[in-house]
């Protein structure tokens, strides 16, 4: 409140000073003014909590976020070329200085840019105003700041990233150092400077430019030097241009020449929206100047001669931006300062006459500020504040919903493409994905976008993307992230994993009727402004009822209400839904028989999970006796149960298999789960990517090693008192190397059937995907730079293998892969500080594994060759790990 006082304060001392001397008006308009502005602009980056468009977040604070913390979404016009790479760096470096400082938090990751812009836009405002004078005399400068204060667009434009924002700003400052009207006499092109800093933000800054500098060419006297500072201003510019942009790019990129050919030579601009050659003047030009149109049209209809200049410049601007197909509000943004400061020139003169002839001149002058600010004030309020804000919210709430690492979280963004920010204002490495719109780059017919096939049928693109299990019946995302829950699915193996979280607009589930809220996931609305909203109510009321009709229908559906019967328990619901999705499932459920559980007193089986697995004849073709007891063997189960036939074995073996389809694997964390789908995603590429003759072998890398040569070194190790670290890394080298080349030379001995089949293949690709996973390790054995402490978890493995005592070994695997640290309690805590030596007293204890996905990888690769050390160097079965299911 004491800022708006303040500012109206200025306004009253600007207006009421507007006939005193000019060395008091100019005192008045150096601090004044400025003050202004500095006030207004800074306030927006409160006030302005609104979506605008696209390029606010994603061409500057996105690029730069993933310079400087290496993730963040580049979307492709970043590889195709047409964005210069000189604004996104200045941006890259604030978030240096925030990282440099530990202070790199999302609040300032998101709000220092924006004061940023706020204060880059009060320069602008103080830029336009010495314009004004410059253009019309002192006296216009008064009016001059008030339009510019009162502009709602302006206001609305100011904290935002948009590179049209660093485009006005360095364009107003060249039309203030430009020599208009009689100064053209001038030789100086020190306006050139910032103009070629804009054009290397934005190359559509030399269109205004272009008439006033034919303009200077042909009035000054002095062509030939003009020409010559013209070509050294531009030869410098761009020389350092294309160095910025090419070191950013990787590659010789000139961007201009990349910008115009999209978007005037090749029309791929159009992709993102087509109008009208008359949109600018319709709506465009009237939308954005709101009540300032009115003075700067009857300035430009009544004093030509006077505005000569700055309307060539826009009419000459309009005219080149109406001819492309795609236009937008901020494109005009470089011209709004000076269009103001025409309008503001004929009030002036208006005010000023009506002032000689009339005794109420402060009346006029209040009725015009009226006109001028109320409106404007009005407007700005709601398109800054409350229009559109919901793409800001929804990031908000998300941030909010994400939770400390590690974060199970997975966005799904169903919205128009680029509608919300994304890592730039999350700040937190977690899967998401939208909903792209990339132009047609690559010129194919019949043409369409992801999201445009995605309005045309969002259920069949979501069966697409996440697989058939992508409904209301297998996916069950429901309450927060870490409760959340996904059913397993076999045949979504190769989809992308589902999303915890869908962020779509409300009126998006209508589409989605069958997608009901429960079972999809979280779903986050993003053009609700409040949850007191009277739309807010309806949607709550409507998803109200159709939950309502869609329980009782599952209940008629589900036939728990049979005959007269009123009520019904809860249980004998559960056990019907439990039939049934097991129908869904394949699985079918068999009458009462032996070898299915306990019964109750009605004939059901009062288990609905053990009734549900029970097997018929009809399953599957039933196998031998000694086959059935061959597998109950392997799952340590009895071969026959007192009274027992032997179908009814068999059909224990089913319930087994399907209850438990894999032996030795007990229960599995989520996290586990995923490791082993992205080990199995990699060996599927293998074999994807392997055949023919490479299918069947595998190559062998190395020279030939003997067992006896390895143990020879490891008894020096034990005896040598020098070099002991690269005489460890030798050992530990020659130990791989030999269980490589002894798996490899196993694989390439088998028969030529048994390399052809399917287990043969996935063999081979398991040894493929082992070597590369070890290749880390062995580059760091060979250059020595492996870690002391996995160096000693390391040679003490090799070590045990060596001696075949492999429980031994496999105990120091566990302790290296999981870690002995212990808890941070006790004496070494002291008050609110630790001591310092806490950290060496636990770091030799903390697993190694999870530091990053190269070293998870070949501490799993040495795992597989302990197994094959194992396999190929038995030794007696007390120091053997799982010796059964090896001999086996």
């Amino acid at each position: 409140m004491e800022q708006r006082g303040n500012g109206k304060l200025v306004l009253k001392i600007l207006v009421s000073t507007g006939e005193e001397s000019h060395s008091k008006h100019d005192k008045t308009m150096a601090s004044g003014p400025m003050a202004l502005f500095l006030t207004l602009r800074l306030m927006s980056t409160i006030v302005v909590q609104t979506w605008f468009v696209p390029d606010e977040y994603w061409q500057a604070p996105e690029i730069a976020h993933r310079m400087v913390f290496g993730y963040g979404y580049k979307t492709w016009e970043w590889r195709e070329g047409i964005r210069g790479a000189l604004y996104p760096t200045t941006i890259a470096a604030l978030y240096k200085v925030l990282e440099i400082l530990w202070l790199d938090y999302p609040f300032w990751l998101i709000h220092l840019p924006r004061i940023l812009h706020a204060l880059l836009s009060a320069w602008t405002d103080h830029q336009a105003w010495q314009l004004s004078k410059k253009l019309y005399g002192h006296s216009s400068g008064t009016w001059t700041s008030i339009c510019l204060a009162s502009s709602w667009f302006l206001f609305y434009c100011a904290p935002r990233t948009l590179t049209s924002c660093v485009e006005m700003a360095l364009l107003t400052a060249s039309f203030r150092c430009y020599p208009w009207r009689k100064q053209k006499e001038n030789r100086s092109a020190c306006y050139l400077w910032t103009l070629g800093l804009a054009c290397a933000v934005r190359p559509t800054a030399a269109v205004p430019f272009l008439p006033l500098c034919l303009l200077h060419i042909y009035h000054t006297s002095s062509k030939i030097r003009l020409l010559v500072s013209y070509f050294f201003i531009t030869a410098t510019l761009l020389g350092g241009t294309i160095a910025v942009d090419s070191w950013f790019y990787g590659r010789l990129v000139f961007v201009p020449w990349n910008f115009a050919k999209f978007n005037v030579l090749s029309g791929l601009s159009s992709h993102y929206g087509i109008h009208p050659w008359h949109w600018y003047l319709t709506q465009g030009i009237p939308a954005t100047f709101a009540t300032h149109l009115l003075p700067l049209v009857l300035a430009g209809v009544s004093q030509p001669a006077r505005h000569k200049e700055p309307l060539i410049v826009c009419v000459w601007s309009l005219l080149v931006y109406s001819c492309l197909a795609h236009k937008e509000f901020r494109f005009l943004l470089p011209l709004v300062p000076l269009c103001l400061c025409v309008a503001a020139d004929y009030i002036t003169l208006k005010v000023s006459k009506h002032h000689r002839r009339s005794r109420h001149s402060s009346t006029s002058r209040n009725g015009v500020l009226a006109y001028l600010v109320l409106p404007n004030l009005v407007l700005a309020f709601y398109i800054s504040a409350i229009h559109q804000r919901g793409p800001l919210e929804v990031m908000s709430a998300l941030a909010d919903e994400v939770g400390p690492p590690p974060s199970r979280a997975r966005f799904l963004f169903l919205t128009p493409c680029h509608s919300t920010p994304y890592y730039s204002y999350l700040h937190r490495k977690i899967p998401m994905q939208f909903l792209t719109c990339e132009p047609n780059l690559t010129h194919k017919g019949n043409y369409t976008d992801e999201a445009d096939v995605f309005e045309k049928d969002p259920e069949a693109w979501l069966q697409h993307t996440f697989g058939e299990g992508f409904s209301h019946t297998s996916l069950g995302m429901t309450g927060r992230i870490n409760d959340s829950k996904i059913s397993y699915d076999p045949t979504r193996e190769s989809h992308k994993p589902l999303p915890s979280h869908i962020i779509m607009y409300n009126v998006l589930r209508i589409k989605l009727g069958k997608f009901r809220q429960a079972d999809l996931a979280t779903l986050l609305d993003i053009n609700i402004s409040s949850p007191t909203h009277p739309e807010t109510w309806s949607i709550m009321l409507s998803l109200l009822k159709e939950e309502i009709k869609a329980k009782k229908r599952n209940l008629e559906e589900s036939n728990v209400l049979e005959g007269e019967k009123r009520y019904f328990k809860r249980g004998d619901l559960s056990t019907k839904q439990a039939e049934k999705y097991w129908e869904r499932c394949g699985v079918r459920t068999g009458g009462g028989g032996r070898g299915q559980g306990m019964s109750s007193s009605d004939g059901h089986d009062s288990s609905p999970t053990k009734k549900t697995f029970s097997a018929d004849d009809d399953d599957a073709p039933e196998l031998p006796r000694a086959e059935v007891m061959r597998r109950l063997r392997e799952r340590e189960e009895p071969i026959l149960l007192f009274g027992e036939t032997d179908h009814d074995a068999f059909r224990r073996l089913r319930k087994l298999e399907i209850l438990e389809p894999e032996v030795n694997r007990g229960q599995r964390n989520d996290f586990q789960e995923a490791l082993e789908r992205v080990d199995q995603a990699y060996l599927n590429e293998i074999l994807k990517t392997v055949g023919g003759e490479g299918a069947r072998n595998v190559a062998l890398l190395g020279e030939a090693i003997t067992m006896e040569s390895v143990i020879e070194m490891a008894r020096d190790l034990n005896t040598s008192t020098t070099n002991t670290n690269e005489l460890r890394s030798k050992v530990i080298l020659k130990f791989v190397e030999l269980m490589l080349q002894l798996w490899g030379s196993k694989h390439n001995a088998r028969p030529e059937g048994e390399k052809m089949s399917v287990r043969g293949k996935m063999d081979s690709a398991t040894y493929t995907q082992t070597q590369a996973y070890l290749k880390p390790l062995i580059k760091c054995l060979k250059k020595r730079s492996l870690p002391d402490d996995i160096m000693e978890c390391l040679i003490e493995i090799v070590q045990h293998c060596l001696d075949r005592d492999y429980v031994k070994a496999n105990d120091a695997y566990l302790q290296m892969a999981i870690g002995n640290a212990p808890w941070p309690i006790g004496v070494t805590m002291v008050g609110i500080h630790a001591r310092t030596g806490r950290e060496k007293i636990f770091s030799k204890h903390v697993a190694h594994v999870l530091n990053d996905e190269t070293q998870r990888k070949y501490i799993q690769g040495l795992k597989r060759l302990m197994t094959k050390c194992q396999q190929y160097f038995s030794a007696d079965p007390s120091k053997c790990v799982e010796y059964k299911a090896l001999v086996q």
